[in-house]
């Protein structure tokens, strides 16, 4: 982990983060499967294990990096919201932001079916929650979010080269590898695909200091069990 520590301090020294402790225990999944995403570029690869090693490889290690970083962040995303909707109640939530949330996620049945068994709201958010509930979609994030009093896309411009509509973003080139494999005539991608690789790690790694800075500075959130590691 010594290599994303170094990241951590250069985004530190460039001033778009700032120290936070304790940190969550998603984060600390977060960084483990982050890490892997640097990892990728720097694999042992041509003429000493391939001899066939060429350009088509680079874009190869390059999209299987892009993939891990967003499931880096769905990760984390995932496991923060589990954490905070396992421990708030359905009647906790403001009333528009709620029905935001389940009108954006066709949750309308689940809560009428829940709210016909108990007659009240005294439950658990996550009695609401599919058992597949992925958090790449940026609507979903924010709409999310909100149920907390948490906006993720503080950061604007990690925001943007993450998950914006530009076929350049993170979230874009991701979609891309993952349908349709590797881009033979994409011309655009940088010469230094392992710098590359890590620009978006430090910008993934500011979307997920976002998070851990507002629940920092939310009492109640904060007390919530599970969310530290003992």
């Amino acid at each position: 982990m010594i290599y994303l520590e170094r990241l951590y301090g250069e985004l530190l020294d460039e001033r778009r983060i700032t120290k936070i402790e304790p940190r969550t225990s998603p984060l600390y999944n977060f960084n483990s499967n982050l890490g892997g995403a640097l990892i990728i570029p720097t694999l042992v690869y041509g003429p000493h294990s391939d001899d066939d090693h060429s350009f088509r490889d680079f874009l190869l290690l390059h999209g299987l990096a892009i993939t891990q970083i967003i499931t880096s962040l769905e990760t984390y995303y995932t496991d923060i919201f589990l954490l905070l909707t396992n421990n708030i109640k359905t009647s906790q939530i403001e009333p528009t932001i709620l029905s935001k949330f389940i009108t954006k996620n066709r949750l309308s049945n689940d809560f009428i079916r829940r709210y016909g068994e108990n007659r009240n709201m005294d439950y658990p958010l996550s009695d609401l929650i599919p058992k597949y509930f992925p958090l790449q979609d940026k609507d979903r994030i924010k709409v999310s979010f909100q149920l907390f009093e948490i906006d993720p896309t503080l950061y604007e411009m990690e925001w943007v080269r993450t998950f914006g509509a530009l076929e350049d973003s993170t979230i874009q080139q991701r979609h891309e590898f993952v349908h349709r494999g590797i881009n033979y005539d994409n011309s655009s991608l940088p010469g230094n695909e392992l710098l590359d690789i890590k620009a978006r790690i430090k910008d993934a790694m500011v979307l997920v200091y976002c998070i851990e800075k507002q629940i920092r500075e939310n009492p109640s959130i904060q007390r919530i069990k599970g969310l530290y590691p003992q």
